[in-house]
C-alpha cells in the first residue's frame, strides 16, 4: 500500500514538472543560490555583487566563495554607475509603521568601502551611469537647462523637458550619448529620433512612434558591447494595445542600428469588467509590467505584476519569433535580474529564491 502511495506520489510529482522540464521549455542550466541574496551588479567574469539584508558582498561563481562582507543594514539600490563603478543607494529606516530613506551613501567598488556624497551633491537615477549634480533640495541651486536639440533631415529635434535629469544619457558615457528626441513639427508627430554621438561621429535613427506615446527601455549586453533600445509598454490587452513592439539594435563597433521586431506573447490577454474593476481609477496597466533583456544574441523579456495572470508571469526567451517560458514567477513583485559579463549567464531573485541560469550550458535535468 506505502509503495503505491509513493507511485502515485511520484507521478504527480512528475506530472506537476512537466510544463517547465520540458526539453524545449528548460533547456539551461539552474543553479539554486541563497535566497536571500539580491543581486546588484556582475562585477568580473566569475564576480557578482551581492546584497542581503545586512551587508553589501561579493560571491565568486565559479570557485562559490564569498568574500568579506561590507556592513550596510537595510538598503536600497537607487543605481550603478558602470564606468565609476559605484552603487548609489539609500539607507532605509522603519520605525512606527512608517518608512524612512536617507540617500547620498555609495559602495565604491574599487576599495569595496561605503562612502558619501559631497553634502551639496545628488545622484540621479540612470540606466547605465548616476550622474552627479548639485543638491536638487536646495531650491536655488536647482539647475535648468535649455532643452538640448539638433537639426536633422530640414527639421528641429530636441529632448521634451527642459530640466537635465529628464534626458539622461541612455547609455554608458564611455560609450557615447545617446538621447530620444522629438521634432518641434506637429505634423510630424507620429516619429520619434535616436541621436548617437560617440567621439566626432554622430548617427540619427528614426524611430515610428505610431499612435501609441511609448516610452523607450534600454538592454545592454556586455559579451558583445551592444544595446537593445526597445518600446516600452503597460499595455497587454489584446487587439487594443500596441503589439508588437519594435527595438533597435546599437553596433557601437558600426554606429549602426538594426531593426528588430518584438512580438507579443501568452501574456497579452482579453481583459473583462472585473479586471477594470482591480485596476481601480489606475487602470489596467498600472498593474502589469515588463522589461526587455539582451543577453548573447538572445532576447527575453520579463512580465510580471498584480493583474498578469500567475500562470503568464515570469521570464520569457523569443525563438523563432515564439515566446518559450525559462521561470515562472510566484509572485507580483518585480524580479531582480543582473545580466552576466560573458552573454551566457544571468541571475533573477525573488522573495522565494534566487536562480543562476546559463545559456549556454544544457541542463543534465
Amino acid at each position: 500500500m506505502k509503495r503505491l502511495l509513493w507511485i502515485s506520489f511520484l507521478f504527480l510529482q512528475l506530472a506537476g514538472c512537466s510544463g517547465t522540464r520540458e526539453p524545449e521549455a528548460f533547456p539551461y542550466k539552474a543553479i539554486k543560490l541563497d535566497p536571500s541574496w539580491t543581486p546588484l551588479y556582475w562585477i568580473a567574469d566569475d564576480i557578482v555583487l551581492f546584497k542581503d539584508e545586512n551587508s553589501l558582498f561579493t560571491y565568486d561563481i565559479h570557485a562559490q566563495t564569498e568574500a568579506a562582507r561590507v556592513p550596510s543594514g537595510p538598503i536600497s539600490v537607487n543605481c550603478v554607475d558602470f564606468d565609476k563603478g559605484e552603487v548609489h543607494f539609500a539607507n532605509v529606516k522603519k520605525e512606527g509603521g512608517s518608512t524612512s530613506y536617507s540617500y547620498g551613501s555609495y559602495l565604491n567598488l574599487r576599495t569595496m568601502s561605503i562612502e558619501r556624497l559631497p553634502e551639496d551633491q545628488s545622484v540621479w537615477n540612470g540606466k547605465y551611469n548616476c550622474p552627479r549634480y548639485f543638491n536638487y533640495l536646495a531650491k536655488e541651486r536647482r539647475q535648468k537647462h535649455e532643452k538640448f536639440q539638433v537639426s536633422y533631415d530640414g527639421e528641429t529635434w530636441r529632448t521634451r523637458s527642459e530640466y537635465h535629469y529628464a534626458f539622461q544619457n541612455l547609455i554608458r558615457d564611455s560609450h557615447g550619448y545617446l538621447s530620444i528626441l522629438d521634432t518641434t513639427n506637429p505634423a510630424n508627430d507620429q516619429t520619434r529620433l535616436l541621436y548617437l554621438k560617440r567621439g566626432e561621429e554622430v548617427r540619427f535613427q528614426p524611430v515610428a512612434n505610431a499612435f501609441h506615446r511609448y516610452e523607450y527601455g534600454v538592454a545592454y549586453d556586455p559579451s558583445k558591447e551592444k544595446y537593445l533600445i526597445y518600446q516600452e509598454t503597460s499595455d497587454f490587452e489584446r487587439n487594443k494595445g500596441p503589439w508588437p513592439l519594435k527595438s533597435y539594435l546599437l553596433n557601437l563597433d558600426s554606429l549602426s542600428f538594426q531593426e528588430i521586431s518584438i512580438p507579443q506573447g501568452p501574456w497579452v490577454v482579453d481583459y473583462g469588467f472585473l479586471d477594470r474593476l482591480n485596476g481601480f481609477s489606475c487602470g489596467i496597466s498600472c498593474y502589469t509590467n515588463m522589461r526587455v533583456f539582451w543577453a548573447g544574441d538572445k532576447i527575453l523579456i520579463s512580465i510580471w505584476g498584480k493583474l498578469v495572470n500567475t500562470q503568464l508571469r515570469g521570464l520569457y526567451e523569443l525563438r523563432d519569433e515564439r515566446w518559450i517560458k525559462l521561470k515562472n514567477y510566484p509572485e507580483e513583485d518585480a524580479p531582480v535580474i543582473v545580466n552576466g559579463r560573458d552573454g551566457c549567464r544571468l541571475i533573477i531573485h525573488q522573495s522565494n529564491g534566487t536562480f543562476l541560469l546559463d545559456f549556454c550550458t544544457a541542463s543534465s535535468r
